[in-house]
């Protein structure tokens, strides 16, 4: 055998003794230490609570030790009775109504206006196509209302919503 296997093995038994011995004995729980004056033995003592005579946790006890494990593990404070909240959720706070719908922005652009007979006409276009504009007429979805020298009011027919369009 070689110096690097000796070396392995030595290893491997010191890792090995330090699974299976413990200083203190604090990770085995069902071993109780008793010093008495006259000795110092190490004494094994069925646990109080346990109904195994081997003196072996039972599985309630297990399952202590495993939440708290967990609360350990994942760093939050559980606690097994704590008290509970069974009652439902508040109802979430009630949401405002939607904005009311408006008129969209008048899609037409002044380009002048004339008199004709005792009436004012304008002249409007939009992306395309030019209008002429009277009382009372209806471009699209809009009717209009009035005209005079400061613009024409058009109302908007879905909402009956009034727009101006300034000259």
């Amino acid at each position: 055998m070689g110096r690097r296997q000796w070396i392995l093995g030595l290893f491997l038994s010191a890792a090995l003794v330090a699974t299976f011995w413990s200083v203190d004995g604090d990770d085995m729980p069902n071993v109780k230490k008793t010093r008495t004056p006259s000795s110092d033995s190490v004494r094994v003592t069925k646990k109080p609570g346990t109904n195994r005579k081997d003196g072996l946790p039972t599985a309630p006890e297990l399952n202590q030790v495993l939440l708290a494990w967990r609360s350990i593990v994942s760093g939050e404070e559980t606690d097994a009775f704590a008290s509970k909240n069974w009652q439902p959720p508040p109802p979430p706070p009630a949401q405002e109504p939607p904005p009311k719908p408006s008129a969209p922005p008048l899609p037409f652009r002044f380009i002048g206006n004339a008199q004709e007979g005792n009436k004012v006409v304008a002249f409007v276009e939009n992306d395309t196509e030019s209008f002429l504009l009277r009382e009372g007429e209806t471009v699209g979805q809009y009717r209009v209302a009035r005209i005079s020298s400061e613009g024409a009011t058009l109302i908007y027919l879905p909402l009956n919503e009034t727009q101006l369009l300034r000259f």
